[in-house]
């Protein structure tokens, strides 16, 4: 457990079920990683979400948790 997330739970600042959401996407997210071979094709419309939500956290953010698209790339979308 990272630093943040502990200090989180020890705060009480984020909400227990949303970690542990957050915990499953990641675990579930390196599962299909790993299943995935070559490049992922995205369409306009996953570019534009990524590209939104990439905005509001960050590239900072971003280099910690994106995968299959560089963070400066992501911001680039924007």
């Amino acid at each position: 457990m990272d630093w943040k997330t502990l200090l989180a739970y020890i705060s009480g600042s984020v909400d227990d079920g949303l970690l542990l959401r957050n915990e499953y996407l990641a675990a579930e997210n390196r599962i299909l990683r790993d299943q995935i071979k070559g490049c992922v094709q995205l369409t306009d419309a996953e570019r534009q979400t990524l590209a939104a939500i990439g905005k509001k956290l960050g590239k900072k953010a971003l280099e910690e948790v994106a995968q299959i698209v560089k963070p400066d790339t992501i911001l680039a979308w924007h």
